[in-house]
């Protein structure tokens, strides 16, 4: 009888150890299969974030660049390695066209204002090599789960197209005023 019971108990032993061992597997099984998701899912919002056509570029939570899409290092003429680590106002240098004066402290507005901030019409961006481009563009706060500040994302097109589309519509209107008049 106390082979017997001695038995049980080791059996019990040893399948209390297997079930633990069972669970961890689980346990860490299904862990894996989250991280991967997660992974997958930042792939995916990298990808994303890479293919469009708008320049992006996004900031930890002291304003230094830890994102450049390629539309952006287009743009600013700052490649992603030079980029990364850089404060966002030396990549992201822009003034007023109408007024001529400098835009400085985009971060700092977007981290103190906590809301989507959109730019006026009238932004010009120096690129790396001191050429001005128009753009348009807005800047909103990035917000962990809790609320939390932690960076800050600017977005930004090109519209030189635009406007010489806009320039050349406004000369066609002219000479076809000037036309009318003559008659």
């Amino acid at each position: 009888m106390k082979t017997t019971s001695f038995v049980w108990r080791v059996g019990v032993v040893h399948f209390r150890r297997f079930a633990f061992l069972f669970f961890i597997v689980r346990l860490i099984g299904g862990r894996k299969a989250v991280e991967g998701r997660l992974r997958s899912q930042g792939d995916l919002c990298r990808i994303t974030l890479s293919s469009i056509g708008d320049a992006v570029i996004a900031t930890d939570s002291e304003g230094r660049v830890s994102f450049v899409n390629p539309t952006a290092e287009r743009l600013t003429q700052w490649n992603v390695v030079d980029a990364l680590g850089t404060p966002l106002n030396e990549i992201y240098d822009v003034f007023d066209e109408k007024s001529g004066k400098s835009i400085e402290n985009i971060f700092t507005t977007i981290k103190e204002k906590r809301e989507i901030i959109m730019f006026d019409d009238d932004t010009m961006l120096i690129d790396r090599v001191k050429n001005e481009l128009p753009i348009i563009d807005s800047g909103a706060p990035i917000l962990d789960r809790n609320g939390e500040f932690v960076g800050a994302v600017v977005v930004f097109q090109d519209v030189s197209e635009r406007r010489r589309a806009e320039q050349s519509l406004m000369e066609s209107e002219n000479r076809l005023h000037q036309a009318q008049k003559l008659e």
